[in-house]
């Protein structure tokens, strides 16, 4: 079992390295770095533009935009596709 006394006893040192490594913001940095290309890479294709006010927002938050904005229903937005 995973949760064990005996395993968390026995493999206390591994856990607590693989803890440090998940928290040490120097690890996490160079994680982010080696993906840095490839996210903003999909940042920049993930745009849609509005198609009422065309502007160009982010994929996921057209779909607030076009609520908040253009105060349009869920029912409007299948018009839309989005």
């Amino acid at each position: 079992m995973a949760n064990s006394k005996d395993y968390l006893e026995r493999n206390r040192d591994a856990i607590n390295q693989q803890r440090r490594e998940r928290y040490d913001s120097d690890a996490r940095k160079r994680k982010y770095y080696e993906k840095r290309d490839a996210i903003l890479q999909k940042c920049r294709e993930d745009k849609a533009l509005c198609p009422l006010c065309c502007i160009q927002y982010h994929r996921p938050y057209l779909r607030t935009h076009l609520m908040g904005r253009h105060r349009l229903e869920r029912s409007d937005l299948e018009r839309f596709a989005v």
